[in-house]
């Protein structure tokens, strides 16, 4: 019975760890959870292959290089957690998983997803975080239930020409890149640009795109307007596109440490927005449409280019605030209106002279 005669790499652990381990995989057949973390795992337990009636399958923290095929036989499979392995990518067979919502690929060695994962249009989170992911891949539009995508830390770029339509729905491409990539597929530029569109899911509500190396972002906001939450931290993205003000649901925005210069000039039509995180940018002026924003808890733009003349922006109108930071700007004086924000909780102004004196 397999059961009863683990792998040679679970028999070298030793006594205590043996018995722990086959009580968790006894302990399975019951509760149909197993959970095999911290095992220092290097490969893919045999034990699995005659246990398919898992419904949540955890094997992070172990040492795994690949997941084997034969993971296709549980498809009653809901939530798979793969979290900090050595993982370089992931069997076909993993399409065969149908019911999974959940799944977890957050810091492995990962560079690109199989197609098959096309298959698992339940998706409601996927966290790709800490790989090296350069694109995203063309799957992410059939998985229509998708409410939270993190993809933190990876390597994301551009979509290149030589890349199909689908295969990023988070970079806008240049006009050049356009052109190839309309004689590439003999489409004109309007259904090209549905393509993009098409590539994000409508209820999705939380995408985080933190340290990678974007340079543009917008075209797909169009199909965004269930986002909540939208953190684009540590990138090199030079300007918020129009299609920002389209987010009409969203509460959080962060896009601190890019290279930001202005903000929309309608940023007001964002009135769900509680948090707006804009430090380390290189924003000079603020429009006048950003004090419209009433609901606003945290406003945050420490390490700007702000001038003395911004004094003058209403503040006042943010009646809301409870979190305002300036630190590091090029403010003489603080904005007028300050004192009188009833909730302020947290106020900070110094502008750089008096940082360097410290």
């Amino acid at each position: 019975n397999e059961l009863d005669t683990p792998c040679p790499e679970v028999l070298s652990m030793g006594g205590a760890e043996v018995m722990g381990y086959m009580k968790r995989v006894s302990k399975s057949i019951r509760t149909r959870d197993l959970d095999l973390s911290r095992m220092r795992l290097s490969l893919y337990p045999h034990e699995l292959r005659t246990i398919t009636m898992v419904t949540n399958l955890n094997l992070s923290s172990n040492k795994l290089l690949e997941i084997d095929p034969v993971i296709a036989k549980m498809t009653q499979l809901t939530a798979l957690n793969l979290e900090s392995n050595a993982l370089l990518s992931l069997p076909m067979a993993i399409g065969d998983c149908m019911k999974m919502t959940y799944m977890n690929l957050s810091s492995n060695r990962i560079s690109s997803l199989p197609e098959t994962l096309e298959h698992l249009t339940g998706l409601t989170l996927l966290r790709i975080e800490h790989n090296r992911m350069k694109r995203l891949p063309n799957f992410l539009k059939a998985m229509m239930k998708l409410q939270e995508l993190s993809l933190n830390n990876n390597e994301l770029v551009d979509v290149g020409a030589d890349v199909k339509m689908s295969d990023s729905f988070v970079i806008e491409p240049s006009e050049e890149e356009y052109r190839k990539m309309v004689k590439m597929m003999a489409l004109s530029q309007t259904e090209l640009q549905d393509k993009i569109l098409d590539a994000v899911s409508p209820v999705l509500t939380t995408l985080r795109l933190d340290n990678n190396m974007l340079l543009k972002w917008g075209r797909w906001m169009a199909n965004a307007t269930s986002l909540t939450t939208l953190t684009i931290d540590n990138n090199k993205i030079s300007m918020f596109p129009s299609a920002t003000t389209s987010l009409v649901n969203l509460k959080i925005l962060s896009t601190r440490s890019n290279r930001i210069t202005q903000l929309p000039l309608n940023i007001g039509t964002l009135t769900a927005l509680l948090a707006l995180y804009l430090d380390h940018n290189k924003i000079d002026l603020l429009p006048l449409s950003l004090a419209t924003l009433t609901q606003l808890k945290k406003l945050t733009l420490a390490h700007n280019l702000i001038l003395g003349k911004w004094t003058f922006f209403p503040i006042s109108r943010m009646c809301n605030l409870e979190e305002l930071r300036l630190t590091g700007n090029k403010l003489d004086i603080p904005p007028q209106g300050v004192a009188r924000l009833p909730y302020l909780k947290h106020f900070d102004w110094r502008p750089v002279a008096d940082e360097l004196d410290d």
